[in-house]
């Protein structure tokens, strides 16, 4: 499975027989209205914490949208690309380390 951060890249891979992972993506609350449609309930998606961690307001918009992320479509799996932030997810999830984080955690 590969994970993709646009839904025409992973419509374009289920096209072509290719398992995809849609990655979640949100701004503000009234984002929330149109984010996540078009992708199945149940089933596994992907986001990323990069970014989130060092700056408080964008750690509350990250978990407003997680939080409804799971309220709406109930995941059964959540691929996280970026390091663990705290947040206690409902279901399997598996973290994927990157250089960045990699580069962040070792002071660089």
């Amino acid at each position: 499975m590969i994970p993709r951060r646009t839904r025409q890249g992973a419509v374009f891979q289920q096209d072509m027989q290719v398992k995809a992972i849609p990655t979640l993506s949100w701004a503000e609350d009234a984002s929330f209205q149109f984010c996540f449609d078009g992708i199945e309930p149940g089933g596994t998606v992907s986001v990323s914490t990069i970014g989130v961690k060092r700056d408080k307001e964008s750690m509350e918009v990250w978990k407003a949208g997680m939080d409804e992320a799971i309220k709406r479509l109930k995941p059964s799996a959540v691929v996280v690309y970026g390091g663990d932030i705290g947040y206690k997810f409902p279901c399997k999830t598996v973290y994927f380390e990157n250089a960045v984080t990699e580069k962040m955690k070792n002071g660089r």
